[in-house]
């Protein structure tokens, strides 16, 4: 909840998806803390032309369709919702990196489930000609391409457990075409 204070505080527009603690902590306390506190775990918009898909898929137990929107699985949703992204600039934010080059902190590292899960996201945002994908998870920041898909792992903006100094991400267009990122480095 002091989170939420703090972001409505500030006065800027912003949108959020749960991480892994998060989903841990609504399991220990036997409650939808996140639903409770943001609402939507998943949604997408637009500005200016450019759509910006935010999932869910930080529940390695339950998996990325547990998640319903109106009685709607994500699943169904992320392929109706990106069927236009042949025609405009998707950009797509996950929790968990779907592959990584040197990691095996990935969306289904714990269940081959959920590895299936990733294995047809990856298929989706390959046919759907997803821009990049921008995930946080790991704790270090990095971009790699792989599997046909461009990737931009954030990093962490804390201290605790993070393997570089902490960082946060900053995305936006320049123009219809090009996207421009600009990492910030905290103390």
């Amino acid at each position: 909840m002091e989170a939420k204070k703090i972001l409505n505080e500030s006065g800027l527009k912003y949108f959020v998806i749960p991480g892994n603690h998060d989903i841990w902590w609504g399991r220990k306390l036997k409650q939808d803390v996140w639903g409770e506190v943001f609402g939507k775990s998943f949604q997408s918009f637009l500005v200016e032309g450019v759509k910006f898909i935010l999932l869910n898929n930080a529940d390695g137990a339950r998996g990325f369709d547990f998640y319903k929107e109106n009685g709607v699985g994500q699943m169904a949703w992320v392929e109706k919702e990106t069927a236009d992204c042949p025609q405009r600039v998707c950009l797509v934010f996950l929790h968990m990196p779907l592959n990584h080059p040197s990691s095996l902190h990935i969306m289904g590292e714990e269940s081959l489930a959920v590895a299936s899960e990733a294995a047809r996201l990856k298929e989706i945002f390959k046919r759907n000609k997803i821009r990049e994908i921008f995930v946080g998870h790991l704790h270090f920041s990095s971009q790699y391409e792989l599997e046909g898909l461009e990737t931009t792992v954030v990093g962490a903006i804390t201290r605790e457990r993070n393997f570089q100094s902490p960082k946060f991400l900053q995305v936006f267009m320049e123009g219809k075409e090009r996207v421009k990122k600009e990492v910030f480095v905290g103390n």
